[in-house]
């Protein structure tokens, strides 16, 4: 008999993060992996530093991963996608503590705009804008 592990995953707001929080993001994943891949926006970057070449540019794609243990963050243009490959404590520790450096630096009106019933609600109002006296 074989033990299947559990993998943890979490999609997540979206964010609005500065390049002191990557810097951030980048530390909790070398605290916790071997080693660290940080890809932007199609490019490969071998370590942080090399972001100053891309300083003038809005980041749009973003995506961490983290070797032994697997943990991965992918930032997409209307949501974090948050992985981990098996449910360790170290895992758990690395989702745990990447989540919350997260949840918050999450963009406040996000819920208006994604929920169920929000684009209703923006309609409703730019009705009411546009013909105040219908």
């Amino acid at each position: 008999m074989k033990r299947i592990d559990k993998t943890l995953s979490s999609r997540l707001k979206p964010v609005l993060l500065f390049s002191d929080d990557i810097s951030s993001l980048y530390e909790i994943f070398q605290r916790g992996c071997e080693t660290v891949e940080l890809q932007v926006s199609g490019y490969e970057l071998e370590n942080l530093e090399e972001m100053d070449a891309l300083k003038n540019e809005t980041i749009h794609e973003l995506q961490i991963v983290g070797r032994n243990p697997y943990v991965s963050l992918d930032f997409r243009p209307f949501e974090v996608y948050l992985y981990t490959g098996e449910d360790s404590h170290k895992q758990r520790g690395i989702f745990q503590e990447v989540s919350s450096f997260l949840y918050e630096r999450r963009r406040k009106v996000t819920w208006l705009t994604h929920s169920k019933i929000g684009p209703g609600i923006l309609a409703g109002l730019g009705f009411i804008y546009l013909c105040p006296n219908w």
